[in-house]
């Protein structure tokens, strides 16, 4: 399984999809944002809660412009 975080902002969202769907075998979480200072926050956050590095490894934070955001919401508007 794959998730989409559009928005990490400081994090909290995507420690909640992770430990609430990954497992060290299987799903990953994909987490953006336009900040990177929400990133930072997010990945130091991650870090401290998530101390099992398989999961860890499943989880990426990805720094995005806002032109791809308006991108994936054209494309997420065409697939509801």
């Amino acid at each position: 399984m794959l998730i989409l975080d559009a928005t990490c902002g400081r994090g909290k969202d995507t420690l909640f999809l992770a430990r609430s769907a990954l497992t060290p075998e299987s799903g990953r979480v994909v987490s953006m944002d336009i900040q990177q200072d929400g990133l930072d926050s997010a990945k130091n956050l991650l870090n401290k809660e998530i101390t099992d590095p398989k999961i860890r490894s499943r989880i990426e934070l990805i720094q995005v412009s806002k032109s791809t955001v308006s991108e994936i919401q054209i494309l997420l508007k065409r697939i509801r």
